[in-house]
């Protein structure tokens, strides 16, 4: 996922499915304060989910299916 994405800090829904996207979800992922959606379904995403997801608090719907992801998930208060 382009680094980029983490310094919009003002984005509300973010649908990167079926991007072919690789990799990890960066920590970074807190700085999205304002996402409500997160739907990055169907890529080649793996690893852990980073903690720092949790801190989302306006975060309603999440969808991360059909990627790598293993381990535990943080509490998400929100959803």
């Amino acid at each position: 996922i382009p680094t980029e994405l983490y310094s919009l800090t003002a984005l509300e829904f973010l649908d990167i499915a079926q991007c072919g996207f690789t990799g990890t979800l960066s920590p970074s992922i807190e700085n999205l304060s304002n996402l409500k959606a997160f739907v990055a379904s169907h890529n080649d995403l793996s690893g852990l989910i980073p903690d720092s997801i949790a801190s989302l608090t306006v975060l309603r719907n999440l969808l991360l299916s059909e990627n790598n992801f293993f381990g535990p998930l943080a509490p998400l208060e929100s959803l």
